[in-house]
């Protein structure tokens, strides 16, 4: 796939973010001054180089800094950049669940439900795949026992029973 380039939504002159899930800054020219105060005016030339994400410990999303105080999610850059502005209510989903995948093809924007239910299949609070799911739900219509069930499965009793009424994994048919 081609990478391609495009301005850091509010920072268009500073930045540019690309489909893969790069970030780098422009080259600029910058004024500043001699001393503390009434010093003199003078220019820098500020080459322009790829920026080094670093890594929240919570969640492992992928960060940069675009100045001093300024710290950005590297997914939101690149949908901002290549979708458009967070629409109200949504988050940013990672369709492979993997938080330092930030390549445009991996990314949508998405409701707390939807993150959350993806969250489920291939988050790190995963305990049971979908064929778990569906074996269980079999096994519950054949009368096998929760307690059981829920041992074999290593999970609570409360999760069998939850996926019997459909509260919980109701998605999986």
């Amino acid at each position: 796939m081609k990478e391609i380039w495009r301005p850091v939504f509010g920072r268009e002159n500073e930045y540019e973010v690309s489909n893969l899930g790069q970030v780098r800054s422009k080259d600029r020219t910058i004024e500043q001054l001699t001393g503390k105060e009434g010093g003199t005016k003078y220019k820098i030339f500020k080459k322009g180089r790829l920026l080094r994400p670093g890594e929240q410990k919570n969640s492992g999303h992928q960060t940069v800094s675009l100045g001093r105080g300024c710290s950005r999610l590297v997914h939101h850059l690149v949908l901002e950049a290549f979708v458009g502005e967070k629409p109200a209510n949504c988050e940013c989903l990672h369709k492979n669940g993997n938080p330092k995948d930030n390549r445009l093809e991996n990314l949508h924007w998405g409701t707390r439900a939807q993150n959350i239910r993806d969250n489920k299949w291939h988050g790190k609070y995963r305990k049971l795949s979908v064929e778990d799911v569906k074996s269980i739900k079999t096994e519950l219509k054949n009368k096998r026992s929760p307690t059981k069930l829920a041992k074999q499965y290593g999970v609570h009793v409360s999760t069998i029973w939850g996926i019997h009424y459909g509260s919980i994994h109701s998605d999986v048919i």
